[in-house]
């Protein structure tokens, strides 16, 4: 049974203006960029998403959005310094800044850093017509820091609470999302991501309250995900 179609993409059409396509694999190299940039054009993804030091060079080649990570995958780089990240990022092309929250400090209960580091960000993208995007890292952290921490983003104003690197010991999960959903409300926005290759996978994330999607694998589920609609008569 469906959680709530609400959210959910009706067509691929749909589907495809709400995935960040996303190349972070350090493996798979700027061969794996480049075709991501002609995935994002070709199909019409939401963004593309790749390292802070592509982006100069992919922001000059492709009219696809970008965005890119920061203090990637564990968040230990102090507020100032994140700061410097994502003025640089989004001078060299960025769109969206993907910032992973001091996930140290967030397991230690310095909670008052955690909210100072999310609103100061926050405005300080903005500032710079950035968009920006919180990653808790869901799998490392118990319900109550993930709907703490993303009542803060809420408050901050940050436009989405992002679940995982896809680095972590794992991915989104559709409890995730509803504790998320949960502690926000209906306005804010939500990004699953991590372990998401599926479109069935996609469809229930999209049930459970998720806004946006982030996948490597967004091709297999854009190919998949009628055949998920049509399982579930959405």
């Amino acid at each position: 049974m469906l959680l709530s179609d609400r959210r959910i993409p009706k067509t691929q059409e749909e589907l495809v203006k709400r995935i960040d396509h996303t190349v972070l694999k350090p493996e798979e190299g700027f061969q794996a960029i480049n075709r991501a940039i002609e995935e994002t054009e070709k199909y019409g993804f939401r963004a593309l998403v790749i390292p802070p030091w592509a982006v100069k060079e992919a922001a000059g080649i492709s009219r696809a959005k970008i965005a890119t990570v920061i203090s990637f995958p564990l968040g230990h780089d102090p507020i100032d310094l994140k700061k410097v990240q994502v003025e640089r990022a989004v001078g060299d092309g960025a769109s969206e800044v993907d910032v992973v929250i001091n996930i140290m400090a967030a397991l230690s209960g310095r909670l008052e850093y955690i909210n100072r580091e999310i609103v100061e960000l926050t405005s300080f993208a903005h500032s710079m017509g950035a968009g920006i995007k919180f990653i808790l890292e869901t799998g490392s952290l118990n319900a109550e820091l993930i709907a703490s921490i993303s009542k803060m983003v809420a408050e901050a104003g940050g436009d989405f609470v992002k679940t995982s690197t896809g680095f972590g010991s794992r991915g989104a999960s559709i409890e995730d999302i509803l504790i998320i959903r949960k502690a926000v409300g209906e306005k804010q926005g939500i990004k699953a991501s991590g372990g998401i290759r599926t479109g069935l996978q996609a469809l229930l994330m999209f049930a459970a309250g998720a806004d946006i999607l982030g996948a490597s694998g967004s091709i297999r589920i854009m190919k998949e995900y009628p055949q998920a609609l049509s399982e579930f008569k959405v």
